[in-house]
């Protein structure tokens, strides 16, 4: 199994989980887990739902940030 606190699995957080700005280590990481909770049928779990959002491009769902511009004082985007 993949070291949850290994440094891949924070920078996904703070990439928002899009593929494009993940380095391909951490976009691994994520694959290793989403397969290895589906391989033990743990999938109903908010860790698994994280990986699979991750993988798919979409933002990082656990990502408390991932609305707001760095420095926008808490500004919603568009």
């Amino acid at each position: 199994m993949v070291n949850s606190h290994a440094p891949g699995a924070a920078a996904a957080s703070h990439s928002g989980g899009r593929g494009a700005d993940m380095d391909p280590d951490t976009r691994e990481n994520w694959r290793k887990i989403r397969d290895h909770l589906e391989a033990v049928g743990k999938t109903n779990n908010h860790y698994y739902r994280r990986a699979v959002a991750i993988l798919q491009g979409r933002p990082d769902p656990f990502d408390r940030y991932s609305g707001f511009e760095p420095g926008a004082a808490g500004e919603r985007r568009n």
